[in-house]
């Protein structure tokens, strides 16, 4: 079974072109469907919205899902400040597994709105998530941390940064896996499945 865990709507400005709802029809034989529709079309069970450090596509998703017999997986993409000079920020996906996790994650957006915001973008200081995981699922792929030291062959840097973010989301800690047709997807998938 199949479910996107990992998937970004037009609130995602400069990301995606996704659409929660379906633009009004243009004509009587427009066939339009919502991102809902066309994944109860492919029968997927559920599917996760996870907007860049956002939720605004939240209340419309989850109701068009319930209303297509789909489960509602509520998420969002997040930046953390660079680790080190010169290097990118790191990007992890959170989901919410529980009210306790929506609180959490509703709280850690708004904290990095008011206090996180560096180089354009809202980003979640570690402090902060290790104060607010609960009910938190964490993913971590090819833009995190530990997918970056994948693919730099660093093993031993990512199982130091394994151990912190397995204290963080115990049993909630899962290495992403996309494959998009970027360069080094294919790398970061080997690297990935071999650390597991």
């Amino acid at each position: 079974m199949f479910v996107h865990l990992h998937l970004h709507t037009e609130f995602s400005l400069v990301d995606s072109l996704i659409r929660v709802e379906s633009p009004a029809r243009k004509s009587a034989g427009a066939n339009v469907q919502n991102l809902t529709g066309f994944a109860a079309k492919l029968g997927l069970p559920a599917i996760a919205v996870t907007d860049q450090d956002n939720l605004f596509a939240m209340v419309k998703f989850y109701k068009l899902a319930e209303a297509a017999g789909i489960k509602p997986i509520i998420g969002a993409d997040i930046a953390m400040p660079e680790s080190g000079d010169g290097e990118q920020a790191e990007n992890v996906t959170l989901l919410v597994q529980n009210d306790s996790g929506y609180r959490n994650l509703t709280r850690l957006l708004s904290r990095a709105y008011n206090e996180g915001q560096g180089r354009g973008r809202p980003r979640i200081h570690r402090a902060w998530i290790e104060a607010a995981s609960d009910g938190l699922i964490a993913l971590s792929g090819r833009d995190g941390e530990i997918g970056r030291a994948l693919l730099a062959g660093k093993i031993e840097h990512a199982r130091g940064l394994t151990d912190w973010w397995g204290r963080h989301f115990p049993d909630r800690l899962y290495l992403e896996i996309t494959r998009c047709g970027r360069r080094d997807d294919d790398s970061h998938l080997r690297a990935a499945v071999s650390f597991a």
